[in-house]
């Protein structure tokens, strides 16, 4: 250093002498350990020989620059928070670059306020590739805004590191690649898990209890959400809630199967309260099951309110009688979210064919469903078909209701052309209330047991012979649509119109038993 500092003046290139930092400084400046700090050298320095150290000129620049920098996105109405804090360009050009770039995309100023960090994004480095990424994989122009505004921290992630993983981890499980976009924009937090974490045991448990493999991607692309679900202090509480009201362990495989949302309702604050209203209202607890399979949405309503109207409107409109209102129910939850005038335009149909009000109210009571289907493409043509080719008494309607919603070009009509060309004369639900194979069987030459004579009482069938009703009508239309667990929206969601109208194996149970 002596010898550096002993040379003529005209040996020293000025660029040997430009420092950037203190720290050069004093490493270029001070001596080894046997010296004390640079603060205290001898007067040997580069001011010593009239040139100027430029650090505290670029310091003021730096100073400067970022000053700029903060008034400008002051003046685009971006201030406060954690942006003081944000190692920002000290370019307002390249600021105003991502600015502009993230406006492009669909990000305004409240969701950049709520995640400052894009701010720091390099354009080509950060936000381009990740914009391509999500394009690959079938996000539309209009999707990507909506994934954007939910989850912004998308343009801080490493396609490599934080993307691809969590992406080829959900394509695993057997959602597809088309509704990969549908799957993140209903859950993006998704992208900010651990796959060996909560996704994985979730997974797992929900395996164990009985879910079929093969049915966990269509669960989760109805239902994401599920993949940040604990399983001790969420899902196996509901689980094992559900198995106390009566639920084996299938029928809530199956109800996972076909509404996983309702793993999304609060046990305490929703579930548990709505159980307990609908045995308030008469529902028997035996039936608890069955009515939570078929409208799990029920969780979704003002349960209260809808339980009051709709009591008011099946005892002062239809004349049934309090007592039958929750078999009403029962037989059809979906009665909960009727629509009401739609549903008087079938009762004065069939008011106006000829049947007393408490004929209507006798059948509304065994089948329900009669007031869900629809008027101009089931209820008319059947009463139809009914009254001008089988011309059979209205006394076997009455007794067997359900024909009313029976497909009538699938099941009605094949089956009566069969039971009219061999000459039975057997009742509606002799011929109907049974499967395909069955009535099969019925109608070959090595079935000997005469079939019930179609008179005016009630209907004559074993139970066992209702093992199908496949065929009924189940677009029960004039049903208000009610959504699933929306965190989304379900889309999020399921429709309380998609329900069956009729479960399985009811039908010449509620009869028979009339």
């Amino acid at each position: 250093m002596e010898a550096f500092l002993s040379l003529p003046p005209s040996r020293i290139s000025a660029s040997s002498l430009v420092f950037r930092s203190s720290d050069a400084v004093r490493s270029q400046c001070a001596p080894r350990r046997r010296y004390k700090r640079a603060s205290r050298l001898p007067l040997h320095t580069p001011d010593h020989w009239g040139l100027a150290v430029q650090e505290p000129e670029i310091e003021s620049s730096e100073e400067g620059c970022r000053e700029q920098v903060m008034d400008f996105l002051r003046g685009e109405g971006i201030s406060g928070g954690d942006i003081d804090q944000l190692d920002l360009p000290l370019s307002v050009d390249v600021v105003r670059e991502r600015l502009e770039f993230l406006a492009s995309i669909g990000l305004e100023k409240a969701h950049i306020l709520r995640y400052p960090v894009v701010l720091t994004c390099s354009v080509k480095r950060n936000m381009v590739p990740v914009i391509d990424y999500l394009d690959k994989l079938g996000f539309t122009p209009e999707e990507l805004p909506a994934l954007l505004t939910q989850f912004p921290m998308i343009l801080y992630s490493s396609i490599a590191i934080d993307l691809t993983p969590i992406v080829d981890y959900l394509l695993g499980y057997g959602i597809s690649l088309e509704n990969i976009p549908k799957v993140l924009l209903r859950y993006p937090d998704v992208l900010g898990f651990k796959r060996e974490g909560t996704m994985s045991t979730s997974v797992a448990y929900l395996v164990s209890i009985g879910v079929n493999s093969r049915q966990i991607g269509p669960m989760l692309t109805r239902f994401p959400e599920l993949l940040g679900m604990r399983v001790g202090n969420n899902i196996k509480r509901k689980v094992d809630f559900y198995r106390g009201l009566g639920f084996t362990k299938e029928e809530i495989a199956r109800l996972l199967e076909k509404h996983p949302y309702v793993l999304g309702f609060d046990l305490e604050e929703n579930v548990k309260p709505k159980v307990e209203c609908l045995l308030q209202a008469g529902i028997q607890e035996k039936e608890l099951p069955s009515f939570i399979a078929r409208f799990p949405d029920v969780f979704e309503l003002d349960l209260r309110a809808e339980l009051a109207e709709k009591t008011a409107w099946l005892t002062n409109e239809i004349f049934l009688r309090p007592s039958d209102v929750p078999r009403v129910f029962e037989r059809l939850p979906q009665m909960l979210v009727i629509n009401e005038k739609m549903a008087g335009e079938k009762v004065k149909f069939l008011q106006g064919a000829g049947i007393s009000a408490g004929d209507i109210a006798k059948m509304v009571v065994d089948c329900p469903q009669i007031l869900a289907v629809k008027l101009e493409e089931t209820l008319k043509p059947n009463l139809a078909f009914f009254q001008q080719k089988m011309r059979k008494p209205l006394s076997e309607l009455l007794a067997f209701p359900v024909y009313l919603t029976y497909d009538l070009a699938r099941r009605i009509k094949p089956r009566y052309r069969m039971v009219e060309r061999k000459k039975i004369n057997c009742s509606l639900a002799w011929f109907l209330a049974c499967s395909d194979d069955k009535f099969k069987r019925r109608m070959s030459v090595q079935f000997m047991e005469a079939p019930p004579q179609a008179h005016t009482g009630s209907a004559v069938f074993d139970e066992e012979d209702d093992d199908d009703d496949s065929e009924m009508v189940e677009d029960t239309g004039d049903i208000g649509d009610g959504d699933g667990y929306d965190s989304s929206g379900s889309e999020g969601g399921e429709q309380a119109g998609q329900a069956s109208v009729q479960r399985k194996d009811s039908t010449s149970q509620q009869a028979s038993s009339r």
